[in-house]
């Protein structure tokens, strides 16, 4: 049976206490990244083509953009004795989980994966600016592409395909995006997404089990 517990804040959180603000960092990582991924979801469900076109690439940014930051708000994390040692404490399946997550640190075996998710985070929210070459180049890729414009119409369609066509860039490079090497873009795909579940899965289960030692 789930556990059901009422509890104040300032008792399962000491603001002075570094392991305290961690986790409660780490929840909120949790709760933006599994935000992320039901918004990702229910735009793969949608019935309309038009929609999922104009939604879909931009939560995929947001997942890859939020990824980032989530990885990097580990390692400087690693940085602390009190956070390490207790991660030391927890079960061998949540330590494995960071283990996998350690891998994508600047220093880790997976670090140029952390670089691809660098680079459509930039381009996520810092955006292209007119002087810059990736503009340049995702305009050249679409440059045959037509749309239909209507003045009714909420998005503009070919901002979207430009947009995809810079984080496909950013993500991939010309070499990668070559008919040969779709079997690696996948691969990637495959390994952010994969990411993104074992951060998920590994921040619920460390904060669960922080509230229960702390609060139980």
């Amino acid at each position: 049976m789930d556990e059901i517990m009422y509890v104040k804040i300032g008792t399962a959180f000491k603001s002075e206490d570094m392991l305290s603000k961690w986790i409660l960092g780490l929840a909120i990582v949790h709760n933006d990244l599994l935000t992320i991924k039901k918004k990702l979801q229910t735009t793969s469900r949608r019935r309309n083509i038009d929609v999922q076109f104009q939604e879909y690439p931009s939560v995929i940014r947001l997942l890859a953009s939020s990824l980032r930051e989530a990885i990097f708000f580990l390692e400087e994390s690693n940085k602390s004795t009190d956070i390490i040692t207790y991660i030391n404490s927890l079960p061998y399946e949540v330590k494995l989980k960071y283990e996998i997550l350690k891998s994508l640190f600047r220093d880790g075996k997976d670090s140029d994966l952390l670089q691809r998710l660098t680079n459509i985070r930039n381009i996520t929210f810092h955006y292209s600016k007119p002087k810059r070459d990736e503009l340049m180049v995702a305009i050249e890729s679409q440059k045959d592409s037509s749309f239909l414009f209507q003045d009714d119409r909420d998005m503009f369609v070919f901002a979207d395909a430009v947009s995809n066509a810079l984080m496909i860039q950013a993500l991939f490079s010309s070499e990668e995006i070559n008919l040969e090497n779709k079997g690696n873009t996948k691969d990637i795909i495959f390994k952010i997404n994969e990411s993104f579940d074992t951060c998920i899965e590994f921040s619920k289960e460390i904060v669960q089990i922080y509230i229960k030692q702390t609060c139980g």
